[in-house]
């Protein structure tokens, strides 16, 4: 049931054994339809959020027939889609936010985060540009060096207690690129992730293990992952990321 005049916003995960848009239809109401390019990566949370304009019960469905969406469609080829953690709530403003990143949402510019490029020190290694537009992070890859530390964007200081954290934050690029996260203590990583991120937004959901209370820094690393098979994308093309939130998971 939703009431009108609220704000809804409904998650999912969704993968599949191929890359494939889908369509999200509010049947029985007039809010418009969603569509959303799914991958194999079973760990992105895709968000739609909306305003009821009337009171009753909503349907959703999710519909995974031949879907065109962004000059993407549906292949033809035998395939698997699989979505889990569907879950519809109010948005409400929490009354206390435990997240201890206060300035992750780039609203003016990047206090608080800051940038490294092994380019700068290392001929041939990555390097990019980085800037506040539009609310958001807006990284100019100039060359992706062979290794996903060579551009980092970083934060520094970010005190935890030991647990297990969940980390979500808002990318796309012009290009589809995998990108790093990655927690570490006095420069020894503990806890990583690679996500793919692709030409349409999407917000990722991560969780990340903490070992020890302590002082941590959360990075984000927008290099080529060369000895992985990472294919060497033309330059420059820009990635972008937003909304960045560390919890404690449930």
């Amino acid at each position: 049931m939703v009431e009108a005049g609220k704000t809804y916003e409904l998650t999912f995960r969704a993968w599949s054994t191929v890359n494939r848009p889908i369509r999200l239809e509010y049947t029985g109401r007039p809010t418009p339809e969603r569509k959303f390019d799914i991958t194999a990566d079973s760990a992105v949370v895709y968000r739609d959020q909306f305003v009821a304009s009337e009171s009753g019960a909503l349907k959703l469905n999710f519909c995974i027939g031949n879907v065109d969406f962004n000059g993407r469609t549906t292949p033809t080829v035998t395939q698997t889609v699989y979505f889990d953690d569907v879950v519809l709530r109010e948005v409400v403003e929490p009354a206390v936010d435990n997240n201890p990143i206060t300035d992750a949402r780039f609203t003016n510019d990047l206090s608080g985060w800051r940038v490294h490029n092994q380019g700068d020190f290392q001929p041939g290694a990555g390097k990019a540009l980085f800037v506040a537009e539009n609310g958001e992070v807006k990284a100019t890859v100039i060359q992706p060096g062979w290794e996903a530390w060579h551009i980092q964007f970083y934060k520094d200081g970010v005190q935890l207690t030991a647990g297990t954290y969940r980390l979500t934050f808002d990318m796309r690029g012009d290009v589809e690129r995998p990108v790093l996260v990655e927690l570490s203590q006095n420069n020894v990583p503990v806890d990583s992730k690679t996500v793919n991120v692709l030409t349409t937004a999407q917000t990722f959901e991560v969780l990340l293990n903490v070992p020890t209370d302590g002082v941590y820094k959360l990075m984000f690393g927008f290099g080529r992952k060369a000895a992985a098979g990472d294919p060497n994308p033309q330059t420059p093309y820009n990635l972008y990321l937003d909304n960045v939130r560390l919890v404690p998971a449930p």
